[in-house]
Order: structure tokens, then C-alpha cells, then sequence
């Protein structure tokens, strides 16, 4: 299962949990955790262990990515999470 199956949205928020970084991704063109490398993405890692979750502790890193992005109000939609990542969606963002 990838991650458009996964969360039935196409983008959202990547946070790598040791290192904090977070970026946004669309994720509709790969299998796996969305890489970051350069100025491209590339899925690496099967993500199959990826699960729901109502782990909060990401939240603000990931919101304040989304109005980095694009200034409005947004609404975390669903979390996912693994040992590695955690991914937010947000509403709207399907």
C-alpha cells in the first residue's frame, strides 16, 4: 500500500522524527517515504510499516511548513506515523 492509498490524499507534510526536518511532498508518483535530495523527491523504502496515529508532537512543525507555504488557517486531517517519519495531511489538501 502506498501513501495516496494510505491517507487518500496525494500531499501533506513529511517530518523526519531524529532530525525535525519537514517538508511538503506530494506523494501520488511514489512507493514509499518521500525523499528529499537536491531539489527532487524520490520514494525510497517500502513505507509498508506506516500506520494511523494520534501522535500530536508534530503538529506545530508541520503547520507552520503548510503556512510557510501558503498563509491561511489549516486543519490537520489525519497523522501517520512510523519509527522513522511522521506524515500530517491536512483538509483541503486531497
Amino acid at each position: 500500500m502506498n501513501l495516496h492509498e494510505l491517507t487518500g490524499f496525494e500531499s501533506g507534510v513529511v517530518v523526519f522524527k531524529e532530525s525535525g526536518e519537514a517538508y511538503i511532498a506530494n506523494w501520488s508518483g511514489f512507493e514509499g517515504i518521500p525523499r528529499k535530495f537536491a531539489n527532487a523527491l524520490f520514494g525510497l523504502d517500502n513505507g509498508n510499516d506506516i500506520q494511523e496515529t494520534e501522535n500530536d508532537e508534530f503538529d506545530d512543525i508541520a503547520v507552520e511548513i503548510a503556512v510557510a507555504n501558503s498563509p491561511k488557517n489549516y486543519t490537520i486531517n489525519g497523522r501517520y506515523e512510523n519509527d522513522e517519519v511522521i506524515i500530517i495531511t491536512f483538509k483541503g489538501w486531497e
